[in-house]
């Protein structure tokens, strides 16, 4: 299955311009029978939904994958967003690496994190063309840039009743991923990636 959208919104409420697309998979399975009990139903698990069906009905289950081209150009120009890893069904695709017009994307949820102009300021001096082999002084800016001027918080996992803030740096594993409008960061223990609107 493949349905195609006109318009599209992603968690944070932000329009991310004209392409939402969702692909599926049916897949027909049957409950294991149950000779002895036929009132006694079975469940199978499809993400957060539990499907139930009497002993021996089957079921058709739909895996779907839904991909949102993150595109804030025509909304809110200026966000600045982090793509955090999880398996959400949801991959975020930004256009990036400024004239190059490169296509990324990373399954996970999107979290506003704060206002993308000192990272298109720091990224405009390169006029659309940013290096692929970076200065260390050029590293070291960015590097302040996203300990300085990232806000992300997660719940308290000891008293559930306030935010932490979980502090970003710059992932030197992933140089190779760095360019404009896709930055790979660390938050904490986890691989992510900070995102904006691309120059281009």
């Amino acid at each position: 299955m493949q349905l195609r959208s006109t318009s599209s919104s992603n968690t944070s409420g932000i329009s991310c311009g004209p392409s939402l697309i969702v692909t599926g998979q049916a897949q027909t399975k049957h409950s294991p029978s149950a000779p002895d009990h036929d009132n006694v139903y079975s469940g199978l698990r499809s993400g957060s939904r539990e499907i139930v069906a009497a002993p021996g009905e089957p079921i058709t289950l739909w895996s779907m994958q839904v991909r949102v081209d993150f595109n804030p150009h025509d909304a809110v120009p200026e966000v600045l967003c982090l793509i955090v890893p999880a398996p959400t069904g949801v991959v975020y695709e930004n256009q990036c690496g400024g004239h190059a017009c490169l296509r990324k994307s990373l399954e996970g949820f999107l979290v506003v994190v704060g206002r993308a102009t000192p990272f298109t300021e720091f990224f405009a001096r390169f006029d659309g063309r940013p290096p692929v082999s970076w200065t260390v002084e050029d590293l070291d800016r960015l590097q302040r840039l996203v300990r300085e001027k990232v806000a992300y918080f997660v719940p308290d996992g000891d008293s559930g009743d306030s935010d932490v803030r979980v502090l970003l740096s710059l992932d030197f594993d992933r140089l190779d991923d760095l360019t404009e409008a896709w930055l790979p960061v660390r938050a904490g223990d986890e691989a992510a990636v900070l995102v904006f609107a691309n120059s281009d």
